[in-house]
């Protein structure tokens, strides 16, 4: 999947699962893991989820990420109605996508997601 030794996260999401996330980055064998963003419309949960597990950086827009030449995989951990929408950007911004379950709330939305994963590889 991945060609290079370094990969940089960025997390959208400060709840519950962002720690369980962030622990298991920090565990991934032959891989390198930068924990660089984590996104939260509350800034202070960012801010403590920076703290707690060691990301470089708390902001409150998701979509500073996308434009973020660094980051190479969103982490997404928000509630499931915001699952799609968040993966399709990041998809469009050409990031690799890891999303909490479910991944989308409607069927229908995981057909259009999945044609566009397979059109960006």
């Amino acid at each position: 999947m991945f060609q290079k030794k370094t990969v940089t996260i960025g997390t959208i999401g400060a709840g519950y699962a962002a720690g369980l996330h962030a622990s298991g980055f920090q565990r991934v064998c032959g891989l390198e893991i930068r924990l660089k963003t984590i996104c939260d419309v509350r800034l202070d949960a960012a801010e403590k989820v920076k703290d707690s597990f060691g990301y470089e950086q708390a902001i409150s827009d998701y979509e500073e990420m996308l434009s973020d030449p660094e980051i190479d995989v969103i982490d997404i951990v928000t509630p499931p109605f915001l699952h799609c929408t968040m993966a399709i950007q990041a998809l469009q911004a050409g990031k690799h996508v890891i999303c909490e379950k479910p991944i989308t709330v409607e069927p229908e939305e995981l057909q259009e997601l999945q044609e566009l994963a397979q059109q960006k590889n």
